[in-house]
């Protein structure tokens, strides 16, 4: 990963959420939701070369979302 090889590098735009959901959730039309994101922005499909010095954008990404009861 980059950040981890370049002393320059910083993880100021790396984000993490979690969320807390109370009621009902339709889970198929949430996964849905995050499908249709990710096919729709490059940037959320991308990840750095080994090399650090190129982006590989994947055609395709499955990113199921996990649920706890």
């Amino acid at each position: 990963m980059a950040a981890d090889q370049s002393p320059e590098a910083s993880c100021a735009f790396n984000l993490s959420v979690s969320l807390f959901l109370n009621g009902n959730l339709d889970s198929d039309l949430l996964q849905e939701a995050l499908d249709a994101l990710l096919a729709r922005h490059e940037s959320l499909r991308g990840s750095f070369a080994a090399d650090s010095l190129s982006m590989c954008i994947a055609e395709h990404i499955d990113l199921p979302i996990g649920r706890l009861d």
